[in-house]
């Protein structure tokens, strides 16, 4: 009698799950009802439900994931926020490794035509895996380079200047083709820096009061923007600074910088020169450490678009929070393996923002950085 109570058990327990595996299996509709991934439409699944039924009559469910792989290309040797991508797929629920493969490549610094060249190559070895469904450029020089290679992978710009202005993007509400990301624009921005900057030089002013709006002769403070000009022209961030030199009673001149030998040369023909303010690129930050050496040698108050400068032994540094950039950029690789299209996805401004002084390097200068205490920023030594 209890023997055959418990076959009927075993054959009711049986019919239970064979029913709950054509459930399963059988009807799409209710993937989202018990926690299914639902792929987005015309995208093929990227994780399997296995249902087996054991000896005993019971179910077992296994979720076996098939990794996503991910290209990442970068001009300069190493990048330091990559990891920040890594922890916004993490957040999203992609574990390196186990959930997304992400295939690096750096150029390794260069400029002009050789850094063109390696980038191209680099590029091409990305874009020759079929299974790297996207791409992250970390920089503008990269983002250019893959642009030339392919219109149709999807890439994801984690940190770019101004993509519009170098034809990366139609525009950034409607990017148009197959790029989208970050930007580093933000209205006011660039203006920011020179006025930083400049209230620190005015330290160094008997009379700083005598530098007025009027610009009397004798007053004009002279800065230098240091730049790599083959890396993009950037018209945007030049027209907001000339706009805010003027109000500032400030002239402005170029250093152009596209190798190793530019920088020694730029710092020798500083003269007359009250400060230079050194904007972001792979090649600057190549040589952060020498050109924060030779600034600190000329006694040159210096300004830095990234924050590495400063530790490096730079003055000071207001920036957009790159951490923050590939935090976020991992959610426009999310959505584009989800079945969105780049042109879809309109480039974003950044949020996050960092000031930096280098309280030893202000002390060298005979400057003092109490005048930003207000300011909140971070004080390197």
């Amino acid at each position: 009698m209890v023997v055959g109570l418990m076959n009927r058990r075993r054959m009711f327990d049986l019919f239970v799950s064979i029913s709950v595996a054509i459930l399963i299996t059988g009807c799409s509709g209710l993937g989202p009802l018990i926690g299914m991934h639902t792929p987005p439409s015309g995208q093929a699944p990227d994780q399997a439900t296995i249902v087996e039924l054991s000896t005993e009559g019971g179910i077992t469910s296994s979720a076996a994931r098939k990794p996503r792989r991910i290209g990442f290309l970068g001009a300069g040797t190493t990048q330091p926020w990559q990891g920040e991508l890594v922890n916004g797929l993490r957040a999203l629920g992609y574990e390196e490794g186990q959930d997304v493969i992400i295939t690096r490549r750096f150029a390794g610094g260069g400029a002009g035509n050789e850094l063109a060249s390696k980038l191209a190559e680099l590029g091409q070895e990305l874009l020759d895996d079929p299974t790297n469904e996207v791409i992250v450029t970390a920089d503008v020089a990269s983002a250019l380079a893959l642009q030339k290679l392919t219109q149709d992978r999807p890439i994801v710009m984690a940190v770019s200047g101004d993509p519009v202005g170098l034809a990366l993007v139609d525009s950034l509400a409607h990017p148009g083709h197959n790029i989208t990301g970050l930007t580093t624009l933000s209205d006011g921005l660039t203006a920011k820096r020179l006025q930083l900057l400049h209230q620190m030089i005015l330290q160094r002013l008997e009379t700083p009061s005598a530098v007025s709006s009027n610009c009397p002769e004798g007053t004009q403070l002279r800065i230098a923007i240091m730049w790599n000009p083959s890396g993009g022209e950037r018209p945007t961030e030049w027209q907001e600074t000339y706009a805010e030199a003027a109000k500032s009673c400030v002239e402005i001149s170029r250093l152009d910088v596209q190798d190793a030998t530019d920088i020694e040369s730029a710092f020798a023909g500083l003269d007359g020169i009250d400060g230079v303010i050194a904007w972001g690129d792979p090649i600057l930050a190549v040589h952060r450490d020498r050109i924060a050496e030779l600034a600190l040698g000329h006694r040159v108050p210096a300004m830095f678009e990234r924050p590495e400068f400063v530790d490096a032994g730079g003055l000071m540094g207001y920036s957009v929070s790159l951490a923050g950039l590939y935090r976020r950029s991992a959610a426009f690789v999310d959505r584009i393996l989800h079945g969105l299209k780049p042109s879809d996805l309109p480039v974003e401004h950044p949020t996050e923002f960092e000031f930096v002084l280098n309280e030893s390097t202000a002390e060298h200068l005979g400057l003092s950085i109490d005048v930003f205490r207000d300011q909140d920023p971070r004080v390197a030594h």
